[in-house]
């Protein structure tokens, strides 16, 4: 008896917000747009684009895009960040040994 009266008072909440809800939430309306195969009303949007376009070919691949540094500017740049963090270290150093 005691099981049945907690298992009412636990169902009963969700019964209640269940009634709050609006039309195309409700646990039964989604339940018969299931059964019957209809859209709700929240799934009216458009396609997602390009659903209609033919499948691609493997061969429309793209090409290659052309480096925008070359070897040379990629090993100077390269250079200059090392150098730069080699810097960085040293003034690290530095300051932690003026700091203590």
């Amino acid at each position: 008896m005691t099981r049945l009266f907690l298992a009412i008072l636990v169902i009963l909440p969700f019964l209640a917000a269940c009634a709050q809800l609006p039309e195309s939430m409700q646990p039964l309306r989604i339940y018969d747009a299931i059964v019957r195969g209809e859209k709700l009303d929240d799934e009216k949007s458009d396609p997602p684009p390009g659903l209609d376009d033919p499948y691609p070919e493997l061969s429309d691949v793209p090409k290659r895009p052309e480096p925008v540094l070359t070897i040379e500017e990629q090993k100077r740049l390269q250079q200059e960040l090392e150098g730069e963090r080699r810097k960085a270290i040293e003034t690290d150093k530095a300051l932690r040994e003026r700091t203590s």
